[in-house]
């Protein structure tokens, strides 16, 4: 087959073609191993197969194509886009290749992390640059390739019946922006110091880096890892404020998105803060209903715990125990992957009441059930062990699941004193930020306490 004289603006490539070829010339080899199989199948064929010919006056190949496409099986958004473009330019700069191989090339790189990934990265792109809502974001949602080409899109990007901006956005905006999204994404799907917070950010599944770094970055950004860095954290910190406030709605975070990436579009990093503050501040202020509030505060924080959806709980242990690892100088105990994501009953993590259910301890909150359930949960009184140790502790006295936390998280081994005798560094630690840690010989509704507000002393410097 001469691939040379196969046009690739029909949104398939030669190579694609000829691969499609030889695989169906594979099946047929082997399948069709004697001649009553091949005139049988020829016979099927024969009687099955429909063609059709359409007559054609339209001389664009991108609206033939896209017309074609929609009346036998559908391409992805990205493949008719393909057609779309590289149609309008002239078939003797597509035979060298130059154009249609960043394309193929691109398109390559970011489909490696998922199956047509990359009309994911239009979607993004297109919101991050052209959306101030939600609600305008949602118009590409589907066939962003149509929206690309309508008249408001048009005065923006360009690209209808024009083979110079056409190519001026290839080599531009796809190319560089592409290339972000690369970076972004093997950020997202490895933990890299350079780019923790976007690997902390996919822990708590969360997509924003992608929608606010397009659209923080500026074409050739001289700022760009930076702003990759500093969106993490704020992205990191803005949702971790929500969810230990009690202030998280999934739709109300959604929308204050698009607010904030707006805000920071080809915006400076020290930026970043104000506007992300801007959308916290208010979401807690509604949800306290009062006219202010603060980023952080005790009495939004003080009963935070049994509201928390478990993966999120994980990950905050996490953080917390990374946290007293690198001030102790000691090694975490478990990569914050495993903390987070490993859910089995043998090498999971689980969340623990420290106060078990029993009447011993329900004597502690004057037998009052619904408040000692209510306290129990609270993150003072929660933490994380390892499936087995979980199982075996799990309706003993606390003395009894004192003697169990050793030799598990640093946060655990903190409730014994053991944790505290000629131990340098703690005592820096305690001193460094004025922190309460000490241990718990017993654990009743002040031992909680001050528990929980020891955990909103580290959150202020975690996120602070």
């Amino acid at each position: 087959m001469d691939t040379k004289k196969i046009d690739t603006r029909s949104g398939v490539t030669a190579q694609n073609m000829v691969k499609n070829y030889e695989t169906i010339s594979a099946w047929l080899d082997k399948e069709l191993k004697d001649k009553h199989c091949f005139e049988t199948f020829v016979f099927y064929l024969l009687h099955r197969l429909v063609l059709i010919n359409l007559a054609v006056e339209q001389t664009e190949v991108s609206m033939v194509f896209e017309v074609i496409n929609d009346r036998g099986v559908r391409l992805r958004p990205y493949e008719i886009l393909k057609g779309k473009l590289l149609g309008q330019i002239e078939k003797i700069e597509l035979d060298n290749g130059k154009y249609n191989d960043l394309w193929e090339r691109k398109a390559a790189e970011i489909n490696v992390f998922k199956e047509d990934e990359i009309d994911s990265f239009f979607r993004f792109y297109l919101k991050a640059k052209f959306a101030a809502t939600r609600r305008e974001g949602q118009r590409f949602d589907g066939d962003y390739h149509r929206e690309m080409f309508a008249p408001d899109m048009d005065k923006c990007l360009g690209l209808l019946r024009n083979s110079a901006k056409v190519k001026t956005f290839l080599k531009g905006d796809f190319t560089y922006y592409t290339n972000l999204y690369i970076k972004l994404r093997r950020a997202y799907a490895q933990d890299q110091k350079e780019f923790r917070a976007t690997y902390f950010n996919a822990l708590l599944d969360l997509d924003a880096p992608f929608l606010l770094a397009l659209s923080a970055c500026v074409q050739n950004d001289p700022l760009e890892d930076e702003k990759i860095k500093r969106l993490g954290k704020e992205i990191d910190r803005y949702f971790s404020l929500l969810q230990l406030q009690s202030a998280y709605d999934s739709n109300e975070f959604a929308d204050s998105l698009f607010r904030v990436s707006e805000a920071v579009r080809g915006e400076p990093p020290e930026s970043y803060r104000s506007a992300f503050d801007t959308q916290l501040k208010a979401m807690i202020a509604a949800r306290r209903n009062v006219q202010d509030a603060a980023p952080l505060s005790y009495p939004a924080f003080k009963q935070t715990g049994i509201n928390l959806n478990t993966r999120f709980k994980r990950y905050f242990f996490a953080r917390i125990d990374e946290f007293l690892a690198e001030n102790l100088n000691l090694n975490p105990k478990h990569p914050i992957t495993d903390l987070v994501t490993k859910t089995g009953a043998k090498t999971g993590f689980h969340v623990e009441h420290i106060l078990s259910w029993n009447d011993e301890n329900k004597k502690l909150f004057d037998g009052d059930e619904e408040r000692f359930e209510q306290e129990r949960n609270r993150l003072g009184g929660i933490l994380l062990l390892k499936g087995k140790d979980n199982i075996s502790s799990n309706n003993e006295a606390y003395t009894k699941k004192l003697k169990s936390y050793a030799n598990t998280l640093h946060w655990n081994e903190t409730l014994r004193a053991d944790s505290y005798k000629s131990k340098l560094d703690m005592n820096e630690l305690r001193a460094r930020y004025k922190l309460d840690l000490r241990p718990s010989d017993q654990f009743g509704p002040g031992e909680l306490e001050a528990r929980h507000r020891l955990l909103f002393e580290i959150t202020k410097i975690i996120w602070s």
